[in-house]
């Protein structure tokens, strides 16, 4: 499958213990006593705005802008997201958090968001060149090999969202990714530019 200059594949793993709560919430129902007057009072049900965190990485290699502008936005708000690199030194490599792939992102403001953007210098990734970026979530719960091996050429963490993001360079051909579960996870599957639960090919081809 042809794919963009730049994919993004993300790893999501789940612990196999899971705790289960459950809960009942009764109340009792009554009528008013003779010359009573029952008032039911409400708490204020507006809900509260969310914040949009943006962050740049590194800060030197670019910016991201958002439409509407601003950092807290009204719950259920489309906020679109735009990463643009530093001139033509740098290159945007993909999103990490609430985005993933490498274009124009939208936020839904459910809650609170944050995005991430990965910038690489054309120095480490030379123009001629196609982006990997791969991601375990968490990083703890797994690996991501790829094939043919390239070594990384650069990292990105954020402890905040217990994941680190490698990225990688290659000028043509096909790239099968794998990911593997450590002890005590599971994978629950890939997102961003591949699918499923299995190995996954990409077609490292240019736009």
């Amino acid at each position: 499958m042809a794919m963009t200059a730049s994919y993004t594949l993300r790893m999501a793993l789940l612990a196999l213990a899971a705790l289960a709560l459950s809960g009942a919430l009764l109340l009792a129902d009554r009528a008013p006593a003779s010359g009573q007057t029952d008032a039911e009072i409400h708490p204020d049900e507006t809900p509260a705005a969310h914040t949009l965190t943006m962050t740049a990485s590194p800060t030197a290699g670019g910016t991201i802008s958002s439409n509407p502008s601003g950092a807290t936005h009204a719950p259920g708000t489309s906020v679109t997201v735009t990463a643009t690199p530093s001139g033509s030194n740098y290159r945007f490599a993909g999103w990490q958090g609430a985005c993933s792939g490498t274009g124009t992102c939208t936020v839904t403001m459910s809650g609170d968001r944050a995005v991430r953007a990965l910038f690489v210098t054309t120095a480490q990734v030379p123009t001629t060149q196609q982006v990997l970026v791969t991601t375990a979530i968490p990083n703890a719960g797994g690996t991501i090999t790829v094939s043919p091996t390239a070594t990384p050429i650069a990292t990105a963490t954020d402890t905040a969202w217990t994941r680190v993001s490698n990225i990688r360079g290659y000028a043509s051909g096909n790239v099968t990714v794998t990911a593997t579960a450590s002890s005590g996870w599971t994978f629950a599957g890939w997102s961003g530019d591949c699918s499923g639960t299995g190995t996954c090919t990409v077609a490292m081809s240019a736009d």
